[in-house]
């Protein structure tokens, strides 16, 4: 399939018009699919359609509560390093003490 008829394929107009409103397109493609839609309409109007279906569906959805231990939860994740994470940072403050020894040798 060459470039050209890749963007008459319904399956891909769609592919690029949901990922292009819904924000998981790298910046190349986002930039590509940008150009594109200049100039290929059935694209812009999935793009549209795609667009004011997802603002219906922020507009109908109830708001929900998060219970505050879930907010705790998620908290208490960010702010404590895990164990690989606190076990790597011993393993590199040991290589650059290990480093700063053979500095020190080859200088004395």
């Amino acid at each position: 399939m060459n470039k050209i008829s890749r963007y008459q394929n319904i399956e891909i107009i769609e592919h690029l018009a949901s990922h292009y409103v819904l924000g998981c397109l790298s910046e190349h493609v986002m930039t590509r699919v940008t150009k594109l839609r200049k100039n290929n309409s059935v694209l812009d109007q999935r793009i549209i359609a795609w667009q004011i279906y997802l603002s219906q569906l922020d507009r109908e959805a109830a708001e929900q509560i998060v219970p505050i231990d879930v907010w705790q939860q998620i908290s208490a994740q960010l702010t404590e390093p895990s164990q690989t994470t606190t076990r790597a940072n011993y393993v590199i403050f040991f290589i650059i003490i290990i480093c700063l020894l053979a500095i020190w040798l080859i200088i004395f």
